[in-house]
């Protein structure tokens, strides 16, 4: 089906929400380079998937000794996602979006091949999800902005919105909370000594263990 460009080529406004997808989806892999790959917090959505897959895969690839790359994991996932999008929501799936996913990626991959796996704030959890939550949904809002998304579990909420009355929002946060923890739970299951830590602060009624190198995060 025919993706349609409803903005006029090299105008204003084109010039202007190419720029803030350009900047949005940079600023988004930041957040997940600097702050959250690194201490293996497990988001929702596409990418939070795509972390528990690269600290799977470590060691285990000669082509890929440090894990399979996070940005190319939430690539391949997200190109089902598109067609789909594509057949189900027709025209209003524009080509924004599908450049929104191809630079967050690209630009994951890229910090990550220049930055390492060092995380910016390094022995506190909760200061790296903070900044790295701020991160994220700042590029992602500027992203919206353009009318546009980075693909993964936006796109499963617009179909889901498309056939249901509730709004996206309620679909995305949906998505965004089974996602994680449907990793937890296959995680577990490969390893019983536990992959994640929780990160919660003391006085919430629930035990802060120890940031440990050798032993994957949390979910936050």
């Amino acid at each position: 089906m025919k993706l349609l460009l409803k903005e006029k080529l090299f105008s204003r406004s084109w010039f202007i929400n190419y720029t803030l997808i350009i900047i949005g989806s940079c600023i988004m892999a930041a957040g997940y380079v600097f702050f959250i790959t690194p201490h293996r917090i497990v988001p929702g959505g596409v990418y939070g998937i795509s972390i528990v897959i690269h600290y799977l895969t470590e060691g285990i690839f000669k082509f890929a000794p440090d894990g399979l790359p996070v940005g190319l994991m939430g690539l391949i996932m997200n190109i089902p996602l598109t067609i789909i999008g594509i057949r189900v929501l027709g025209p209003r799936f524009g080509i924004k979006t599908i450049l929104g996913f191809f630079l967050t990626a690209g630009f994951i991959d890229l910090q990550m091949l220049v930055w390492g796996t060092v995380p910016l704030v390094e022995g506190d959890v909760l200061l790296s999800c903070i900044f790295g939550g701020v991160l994220i949904g700042f590029g992602l809002g500027l992203v919206f902005r353009s009318r546009a998304t980075t693909g993964e579990s936006d796109i499963v909420a617009m179909i889901f919105a498309k056939n249901t009355r509730r709004s996206r929002n309620h679909h995305t946060s949906t998505e965004q909370g089974w996602y994680p923890f449907a990793c937890l739970r296959s995680v577990r299951r490969k390893r019983k000594t536990g992959y994640f830590h929780n990160c919660q602060p003391q006085g919430t009624g629930i035990a802060r263990k120890p940031y440990q190198k050798d032993r994957p995060g949390c979910i936050c």
